[in-house]
């Protein structure tokens, strides 16, 4: 179960630098042009690139999340794979474990929220891997047994809840 879920961990950094490093540096050369949607409204469409389908609003939002997947989250992933298997514990397959559900999140995101191009099968593929690799990862970490002592400080968390309460009923 190990090797299958290393093995998941590698396919899933191939996709994600496949499709991060396309929607960042892939142009086509188009330009950005208004569409008038269902409701009369007047939408501006970015027009270039693997989002060019995408209004011009969400284009920086995704061009980002593709900088900070490329140029952040695979080199923690790639230290993340190496460190597991390199001491097999409980630590590494929690650190592990959470980075790959990151990308389960970003996958989940442009599968659902980028509209139709070329990369949407490989948007899937990046879904389905990332949750079935997710799913193994826990069942790792479950095998575990995990101790705690039966003090737990528990002072922090209350004033992170307040805090959050607080910020909400703000909001």
């Amino acid at each position: 179960m190990n090797k299958i879920f290393h093995i998941l961990v590698i396919i899933i950094i191939f996709l994600a630098i496949i499709t991060s490093s396309l929607g960042l540096f892939y142009s086509t050369g188009g330009q950005s042009y208004d569409f008038v949607n269902l409701y009369g409204d007047t939408i501006r469409i970015y027009g270039d690139g693997i989002y060019k389908n995408d209004t011009a609003f969400l284009v920086p939002v995704f061009k980002g999340t593709d900088f900070t997947i490329l140029f952040f989250v695979m080199p923690l992933l790639i230290f993340a794979l190496f460190f597991d298997k390199k001491n097999n514990t409980l630590k590494t397959k929690l650190f592990l474990t959470s980075i790959v559900s990151f990308v389960l999140y970003y996958s989940i995101s442009i599968s659902f929220g980028v509209k139709y191009n070329v990369l949407h099968l490989v948007y899937i593929a990046l879904f389905s891997c990332s949750l079935f690799t997710f799913i193994i990862g826990f069942s790792l970490v479950n095998k575990y047994n995990i101790t705690s002592s039966i003090k737990i400080c528990t002072n922090g968390l209350k004033i992170l809840l307040i805090i959050c309460g607080l910020s909400l009923f703000i909001a």
